[in-house]
């Protein structure tokens, strides 16, 4: 199982939104190697993150909440280095979004 794991400061502003869910529509529908897209973050963010992610209809495509100490396997999209392979971005938007999926494509 293949996971994507999307660090949570990048779902916030200035991400677009939009994009986030440009991003994880594609993921989940076309890259076929990725089983689950999942949101790493510290246990006492999961709410506020969930709700945030509702109120702009972006959690459509996510499978979970993982904290960051479960060390969890997978590709993941964070603007820190924490466990190979990561793709490194701060933000998510249209300018960056489809170079995002190449480099999820390639992984």
């Amino acid at each position: 199982m293949k996971n994507l794991i999307i660090r949570d400061h990048i779902v916030e502003p200035p991400t677009s939104i939009n994009c986030f869910r440009e991003l994880t529509f594609w993921v989940h529908y076309d890259y076929r190697h990725i089983d689950s897209i999942i949101i790493e973050s510290e246990k006492e963010n999961w709410d506020s993150v969930w709700k945030y992610l509702k109120t702009f209809g972006a959690f459509d495509f996510i499978y979970d909440f993982v904290r960051p100490e479960d060390k969890e396997l997978g590709l993941r999209i964070s603007d820190e280095f924490v466990l190979a392979p990561t793709i490194p971005v701060a933000y998510i938007d249209e300018k960056n979004v489809k170079s995002i999926l190449r480099a999820v494509s390639y992984n």
